[in-house]
């Protein structure tokens, strides 16, 4: 039987636990902030929902109907710190001296058998590389999480016949996207430096119109493209 840690580590995570957070230093845009406190109050009823990413690693089977249920809340949230990010980024960018060229890479030295007998995947979210991608890779959807795949395992439960999936690419989602809301500032800088070596029209999908079922996301996702837009077309016209 689960004692009292066990429920509340289980449908609640630290990193939302402050009421009042402050704001991260730096911030540029106006509605920054109230895009983050909104992304976090999100999350929460995500975490208390869904569960946390620690219980969703360690029961690694969800009924394909939650899982659906579930991504309808993870990707308008998951695009809303995206679009974030990426208007943060691009103001920091424009300060940023030219980044030198990259040093040219090596080839890296042959794995051998015991290189590649890794220890079973862990259960706790610290161990995860959990990286939040603001712009999806060539060839996957601009409203999933590159890093993470969405194409589940699916397996057929023992028990009335009922379609399952593989729960921990959800887990190290969740987890990736409570990463960026408890420390932002990093995730910035990350990708000041991308958009300086690659452009901003390099993210130009972060505009296209998602699907989201909460009126209130879709204002903010609104919101969101309408300050994006003017960016992107600035760096065309340069």
């Amino acid at each position: 039987m689960e004692d009292d840690d066990d429920i509340m580590r289980r449908k609640s995570d630290p990193r939302l636990a402050e009421y009042d957070p402050p704001p991260p230093p730096g911030l540029t845009w106006a509605s920054a902030f109230d895009v983050l406190i909104h992304a976090r109050d999100v999350l929460t009823l995500i975490v208390a929902r869904f569960w946390s990413p620690f219980a969703l690693g360690k029961d690694s089977r969800m009924s394909s109907a939650r899982r659906r249920e579930f991504l309808s809340w993870l990707r308008p949230v998951e695009l809303m710190l995206r679009r974030l990010l990426f208007i943060e980024a691009s103001a920091l960018a424009a300060t940023l001296a030219p980044a030198p060229l990259p040093a040219a890479r090596t080839q890296p030295p042959a794995s051998t058998h015991a290189d590649r007998q890794r220890d079973p995947p862990s259960t706790n979210p610290e161990d995860w590389a959990a990286s939040f991608r603001v712009a999806a890779d060539v060839g996957s959807s601009p409203h999933d999480n590159a890093r993470t795949s969405t194409c589940a395992p699916r397996y057929r439960a023992e028990v009335g016949g009922e379609d399952t999936c593989d729960a921990r690419s959800l887990a190290v989602r969740l987890e990736a996207m409570l990463r960026v809301v408890s420390d932002l500032t990093p995730h910035i800088c990350r990708l000041a430096v991308r958009i300086q070596r690659t452009g901003r029209r390099a993210f130009k999908d972060l505009v296209a119109p998602a699907p989201c079922h909460n009126s209130s996301m879709r204002r903010t996702l609104s919101q969101l493209a309408e300050a994006i837009g003017p960016i992107i077309a600035a760096d065309d016209s340069s």
